[in-house]
């Protein structure tokens, strides 16, 4: 039989990011926290701190949210506060190797928040190697390459980002 998980309804979520002990008592207080980080990971309203109190709120709700950490850390970038936005993006790396938008979220901090390419095509060779089909991982190692210099590995890596995406027209 399958497994029935409550799902917590979206006006609970606003109302546990007032109330972090609230959630902690509700039946799904672990799927609160897990729909919680998705809530905060896709909430695109301009307002900076907004964004980063409410992944601060749901980190202090569930401090390995990975969803969360990597949110903080686009919003630290995007503040230029990109020790921060490394710190955050690593720890949310070493939490979940397999993330993908946590290690896009660290390249890009190393690369345009420190101008720290090498730094930034590691941390894409291996979001590379955790997620083979990720056309996004392709593209950004080919304008990285290219920035290096390595034309013909940009061409490679650009061509292998296009076969990636064409699948998603």
């Amino acid at each position: 039989p399958a497994l029935h998980v409550p799902r917590v309804a979206a006006g609970d979520l606003a109302e546990a990011l007032e109330d972090p002990e609230r959630v902690e008592h509700h039946a799904g207080a672990r799927i609160a926290r897990v729909e919680l980080a998705h809530d905060t990971h896709a909430t695109f309203d301009r307002d900076g701190a907004g964004r980063a109190n409410r992944r601060e709120r749901a980190l202090e709700i569930d401090p390995q949210n990975v969803f969360a950490l990597s949110g903080l850390a686009g919003v630290r970038l995007a503040e230029g506060r990109n020790d921060e936005a490394i710190g955050a993006a690593t720890r949310a790396v070493d939490l979940d190797p397999t993330n993908l938008a946590a290690r896009n979220t660290l390249a890009r901090a190393f690369w345009m928040g420190k101008g720290l390419i090498d730094e930034g095509i590691a941390a894409l060779e291996r979001a590379r190697a955790h997620n083979p089909d990720a056309g996004y991982v392709f593209q950004q190692l080919a304008l990285l390459r290219a920035i290096k210099g390595d034309l013909a590995t940009a061409e490679i890596e650009g061509e292998r980002a296009v076969a990636l995406q064409e699948g998603f027209k």
